[in-house]
């Protein structure tokens, strides 16, 4: 995502396109726009950050392009008539969104989320990021609190499994700081204990064939 913090963004149009991607049993994955979402839609803050929530709303109402058509700049632009070959932009939007929370059962929610994966793919996961985050190198992650708090970021959560040398349970997630970050730029972070507020915020949607 570079100097923009369009992870928003990117958790969105990353899970939207897996989950097109094996709604429609396409044989090739079509990559959605993060830029096209920066520079339209107006109920988030581009480059300054959004919410999960209000992005699904978002890609319901406009949907969002393929990021051929839309390429990834990584700064606040206006939003664009035409792709950038000059065809018109095709959008691609979910239906029916939601959140997989289920209010005072932390254990019901980590179903939810699971029985979400299998059936549809990869969610978009938002979380509050401890200074220790940003010099993660592998394993599953537990935050340092005292490192400080260093506000929050959206991801997309693609899977759980169990750490074999330590045992613990974790979920899977891809980040959006590029392959040389994490493990080969994906993190994974503890399971069941809605670290970081992870498990509070997974939102998704059915897409739109």
């Amino acid at each position: 995502q570079g100097g923009c913090g369009s992870c928003w963004a990117f958790g969105g149009s990353e899970s939207l396109s897996d989950r097109f991607c094996i709604a429609g049993n396409w044989s090739k994955n079509v990559p959605f726009s993060p830029q096209y979402m920066v520079s339209c839609f107006k109920n988030l803050d581009g480059c300054d950050g959004g919410y999960a929530g209000l992005t699904w709303e978002d890609l319901a109402k406009q949907g969002t392009s393929s990021d051929e058509c839309v390429p990834y700049q990584g700064i606040d632009t206006s939003c664009p008539a035409k792709c950038a070959d000059g065809s018109a932009i095709k959008a691609y939007k979910p239906g029916k969104i939601y959140s997989e929370y289920v209010a005072f059962d932390p254990e019901a929610t980590v179903k939810a989320i699971q029985r979400d994966l299998m059936k549809y793919g990869p969610q978009e996961a938002c979380l509050w990021l401890f200074e220790d985050f940003i010099h993660y190198a592998g394993g599953v992650y537990q935050p340092n609190f005292a490192t400080g708090l260093a506000g929050g970021h959206c991801t997309k959560l693609e899977g759980w499994g169990q750490d074999a040398k330590t045992n613990l349970p974790y979920w899977l997630v891809a980040n959006s700081w590029g392959t040389k970050w994490g493990e080969e730029g994906r993190f994974r972070i503890l399971r069941g204990a809605n670290t970081c507020g992870i498990e509070d915020e997974v939102v998704s949607g059915i897409p739109i064939l």
